[in-house]
């Protein structure tokens, strides 16, 4: 699944804190760690930047299968995916790409009934 934006921002974030904490390491004779703001400014949106260059890479999108829609009645590719607000099981959840049908999903209708 792709990342949000707030959560592309606190990768980035985090690995900022640790290219300095590398950077103040690798100079123990440095008293400050003074940045200038512009540039920490773009160093953040770089690091954002390249955060969300290498999800798009590397982070699949969401997983889809074909599977048969009880609404349409058809068998479509849906789009599964959690609603961690509505369950807290983390059940899947199927979207229809035709009919735009959401439901919870069992391993039956993904394997249906192999396992």
């Amino acid at each position: 699944m792709k990342a949000s934006a707030q959560q592309i921002e606190a990768i980035a974030e985090l690995a900022m804190e640790q290219f300095w904490a590398f950077v103040a390491e690798s100079f123990p004779e440095a008293t400050t760690g003074d940045f200038p703001p512009p540039e920490n400014a773009a160093f953040t949106r770089a690091a954002d930047n390249a955060v969300t260059i290498w999800v798009h890479l590397n982070v699949p999108d969401k997983p889809a299968r074909a599977l048969n829609c009880p609404s349409c009645k058809k068998t479509t590719i849906h789009t599964l995916h959690q609603h961690v607000e509505r369950d807290r099981c983390r059940t899947i959840w199927a979207t229809c790409s035709s009919c735009d049908n959401d439901r919870p999903i069992t391993i039956n209708d993904i394997t249906g009934g192999d396992l």
